[in-house]
């Protein structure tokens, strides 16, 4: 389990967070933290809050899309695949 959260993989999903940055789009994404779950708006380098559950974490990033603080939530899975997209 450590190695897919300190290997290359997460390394990638920075990169692709970061790329989609350059877009106006502020899309929120929920990803693993070790053994907790964190909301990470695109293009941010520190995530925006950390949570215990990830359906805490996917709870959040809807309630953000809700009041229009972003415009989209992207769920991945512990090794960075998206899950969902809404």
């Amino acid at each position: 389990m450590k190695k897919l959260i300190s290997g290359t993989k997460k390394t990638q999903v920075t990169k692709a967070l970061r790329a989609a940055a350059k877009t106006n789009a502020k899309k929120v994404h929920v990803v693993s933290r070790g053994n907790k779950w964190a909301t990470k708006t695109e293009g941010a380098k520190r995530a925006t809050r950390v949570f215990t559950t990830k359906s805490k974490a996917v709870k959040a990033a809807k309630f953000r899309v809700k009041k229009g603080s972003a415009t989209a939530m992207v769920v991945h899975k512990r090794d960075g695949r998206i899950t969902k997209k809404r």
